[in-house]
C-alpha cells in the first residue's frame, strides 16, 4: 500500500509521510488502512449523530496523549491556541459529510441561524482560491459575532488538530496570505484524520454542509 492509494491526505500527514523512513511510512500507512475500515463499519452499529462526535472524542483524546509524549512535552508548551483567536476561522476547511450531519444537528438544536447565501458563495472555492474572496466571505458562517465558535463542542477534526506553535499574528491569512504556520503534530491523531477523509464523503465545509441541509429537506 502506498499513499497514492488513498485518495485524501492531511496536509500534516504528507509532511510526516515525506520525513520519516520506508518502514515508518508503512506503519503509518497501515494504520490509516486500520481505521478507514474500523470507521465504516462502526457506522453500521451507530447512530448517524454518534459516529462524528465519538470520533471527535477519540482525536482529542489521542492529541492529549501526544501532547504528554516526552519528545513532545516541551513542544505542546508552545501552543498558542486560545479563545476568541480565530484566525483559523478564516481558512479552507475540509470535513465528512458526518461532521456536518453533527453539526447541522446541533445547530438546529440550538436554533443557530446558518447563512446559506454565503455558503453556496464559499462552496466553489478551493484552498488556493479561498483567499480571492471578500474578507468576510472568508469567515466560517459558525463564528459568532463575539468572535467565537458557535458549534464549538461539535467543531470538526480539521480545527481540533490545529494547534498553532507560532505567534497568533501569523496565522491571519489576510495579512500573511500563503504562509504556512508550524502546527503541532499528533501522529495518531493524524493518521485517523487522514483515515476518516477516506472512509466516508469529504470535501469542503461549505459543500458538505450544503449537501447535508438538501439532502434533509
Amino acid at each position: 500500500m502506498n499513499n497514492k492509494a488513498m485518495k485524501y491526505i492531511s496536509e500534516n500527514m504528507k509532511k510526516m509521510l515525506d520525513g520519516v523512513g520506508a518502514e515508518m511510512s508503512k506503519y503509518l500507512l497501515q494504520g490509516m488502512n486500520f481505521y478507514e475500515k474500523e470507521y465504516k463499519k462502526y457506522k453500521e452499529t451507530v447512530p448517524r449523530e454518534a459516529v462524528a462526535h465519538n470520533f471527535n472524542l477519540y482525536i482529542d483524546k489521542e492529541i492529549e496523549s501526544a501532547k504528554k509524549e516526552e519528545h513532545n512535552i516541551e513542544i505542546a508548551k508552545k501552543i498558542r491556541c486560545k479563545a476568541k483567536c480565530n484566525h483559523c476561522c478564516k481558512i479552507h476547511v475540509g470535513i465528512t459529510d458526518d461532521e456536518a450531519y453533527l453539526m447541522l444537528r446541533y445547530a438546529k438544536e440550538k436554533e443557530l441561524k446558518i447563512n446559506i447565501p454565503k455558503l453556496q458563495r464559499q462552496a466553489d472555492k478551493t484552498v488556493n482560491s479561498w483567499n480571492d474572496q471578500s474578507k468576510g466571505d472568508q469567515i466560517c458562517v459558525f463564528l459568532g459575532m463575539d468572535g467565537l465558535c458557535k458549534v464549538y463542542e461539535h467543531r470538526p477534526i480539521a480545527c481540533r488538530k490545529y494547534l498553532v506553535l507560532e505567534d497568533p499574528k501569523h496565522c491571519n491569512p489576510i495579512t500573511n496570505k500563503g504562509r504556512k504556520v508550524q502546527v503541532f503534530n499528533a501522529y495518531r491523531a493524524e493518521t485517523i484524520a487522514s483515515a476518516l477523509m477516506n472512509a466516508t464523503e469529504y470535501g469542503s465545509l461549505p459543500k458538505m454542509l450544503l449537501k447535508e441541509i438538501k439532502e434533509s429537506q
